[in-house]
């Protein structure tokens, strides 16, 4: 594939990794990270 394209999959995975981690920023979108920021 082309670099570009590898590149913004790498950003995406970057981008989203918050949502693994439940990133206080984010729960206001993702509601399941209210209960997992607590462990």
């Amino acid at each position: 594939p082309d670099p570009e394209v590898l590149g913004a999959a790498s950003w995406l995975k970057h981008i989203l990794r918050p949502l693994r981690t439940c990133d206080s920023r984010f729960a206001y979108r993702y509601p399941d990270c209210k209960y997992n920021d607590k462990f």
